[in-house]
């Protein structure tokens, strides 16, 4: 199917990025398919390809120690540029804000990595 396709290079081009980030390899669990135990603390964030637009979630979940770090998405999950993207940003920086663990979300655009805290607004 040409959509999975697409979709899995994408995120093995995600991957490579983060390696050469200075992420670890066994540091980065790509939210990408189907569940495994290494899983199992995010199965909240993981869905179905057909419904991948339907709601902002995270590509990646870069871990220290098997503790979540900091979440990964790409720019062009956020939308275009301007009011839209910012709106998917926020809403996303909310949803992750309330599992408690990861204090960071790095949106990845090509040339920069742009991270933001996790926090609820006004905190």
């Amino acid at each position: 199917m040409i959509v999975d396709e697409r979709l899995q290079n994408l995120l093995t081009d995600l991957f490579e990025l983060l390696q050469a980030s200075g992420a670890e390899q066994g540091s980065i669990v790509l939210l990408d398919g189907p569940a495994t135990p290494r899983h199992i603390r995010y199965v909240d964030l993981l869905q179905p390809v057909e419904h991948i637009d339907a709601v902002v979630l995270p590509d990646a979940v870069i871990e220290a120690g098997g503790s979540p770090v900091m979440y990964v998405v790409r720019h062009d999950r956020l939308g275009d540029a301007g009011l839209d993207a910012n709106r998917r940003l926020a809403q996303l920086i909310r949803v992750l804000a309330c599992r408690a663990d990861a204090r960071f979300l790095a949106v990845v655009r090509p040339g920069a990595l742009d991270v933001y805290p996790v926090t609820l607004p006004g905190r």
